[in-house]
């Protein structure tokens, strides 16, 4: 298993994400979300749907894995997943491939 999808896991026992569509919007309604993540196999029609929910709320970033990966780790198949604490989500956004600390929400995903 490698870094990202070891964080990942630790959050999820920490009980720091919010796993799948509706959580995640509630997680950025409510201003808890610190980073939103989205599976690159996520549906476009869920890609709008996040990016428009988290607007100037949290930051959307892509993650190199399938539902069926995150599964593997997280214990249920999602396409987005909301990280709740705030070093969580610095530590997760420093090991994504893409990584630029100044990244913000990106409505290319």
């Amino acid at each position: 298993m490698d870094k990202l999808l070891q964080m990942l896991s630790l959050a999820r026992r920490a009980g720091k994400l919010a796993l799948g569509f509706d959580a995640v919007g509630e997680a950025a309604q409510s201003g808890r979300a610190a980073l939103i993540l989205l599976s690159e196999q996520a549906a476009e029609r869920t890609r709008r749907n996040i990016l428009r929910i988290a607007e100037k709320r949290a930051p959307v970033l892509p993650v190199p894995y399938s539902p069926d990966a995150l599964s593997a780790v997280l214990g249920k198949a999602v396409a987005a997943l909301a990280v709740t604490d705030p070093n969580f989500a610095d530590g997760i956004r420093k090991l994504l491939p893409r990584n630029d600390p100044n990244q913000g929400a990106s409505p290319n995903l």
